[in-house]
């Protein structure tokens, strides 16, 4: 009896793992992704002023390096801002972190200017993170 009660409360516990909400550590939010090419390419990440606030975004690549040239965000009331810097992120890493100017702010959308470093014919994926 005692064996079936164990095995009972470890089902429950490890069905309640399965339907609990995993959070980071670090409590980014993914706000899109994009493929990046081995030519200079502009893309745009449309976010929508519907996800929330944030002061902060992050921008992670996997598979290859990406050279980024221009990031400009657009926030909810149309105006923008624009870092105007090259910066390279390594093929697993976490990118820069970008302070937004005016705190909390709503995201319309990130035009991203980029071109991924990869050997042969393997494409670079890049995350946009909001916090």
């Amino acid at each position: 009896m005692r064996n079936i009660q164990a095995l009972f409360a470890v089902t429950l516990l490890f069905i309640s793992c399965l339907f609990t909400p995993v959070a980071s550590a670090d409590d980014w939010t993914l706000l899109g992704s994009q493929v990046v090419t081995d030519r200079t390419d502009m893309d745009v990440i449309h976010v929508g002023v519907k996800e929330g606030q944030f002061s902060r975004i992050r921008l992670d690549v996997g598979n290859a390096p990406v050279e980024f040239k221009q990031v400009v965000i657009t926030f909810g009331n149309s105006t923008s801002q624009t870092i105007e810097r090259d910066f390279l992120v390594g093929k697993r890493g976490k990118g820069v972190v970008f302070d937004l100017k005016g705190g909390q702010r709503k995201i319309k959308n990130v035009k991203l200017v980029y071109e991924a470093h990869s050997p042969g014919f393997k494409k670079a994926t890049v995350q946009l993170f909001g916090r």
